[in-house]
């Protein structure tokens, strides 16, 4: 065998890999996203974080909820929202 054709057969081998990890990690997106479920959940507190805007940081609110795992425990999870104004409220409703 040359020496070229081994490169190509180990690119080959890289490529068909990477390949397959990204087919993986596409699948267990899609399959995550379809089990996902939509609910309104109670605010159980809300924290002020310093928060990312544009070149700058800002303080902000952002409203932690608590979600049962479908065994005993509930998790403590930190919305992917905030604000800089205090409109989030503990007991308040919000979407997840």
């Amino acid at each position: 065998m040359s020496k070229n054709y081994r490169l190509r057969s180990r690119e080959l081998q890289l490529f068909t890999l990477i390949f397959s990890i990204a087919v993986y990690r596409s699948i267990v997106r899609v399959v995550f996203i379809t089990n996902a479920k939509s609910s309104v959940v109670t605010i159980g507190r809300v924290s002020y974080e310093s928060l990312p805007k544009g070149r700058r940081i800002v303080m902000g609110n952002v409203p932690v909820v608590e979600v049962s795992d479908g065994q005993t425990a509930n998790i403590r999870l930190y919305v992917d929202s905030s604000n800089e104004n205090p409109v989030y409220n503990p007991g308040d409703k919000i979407s997840t």
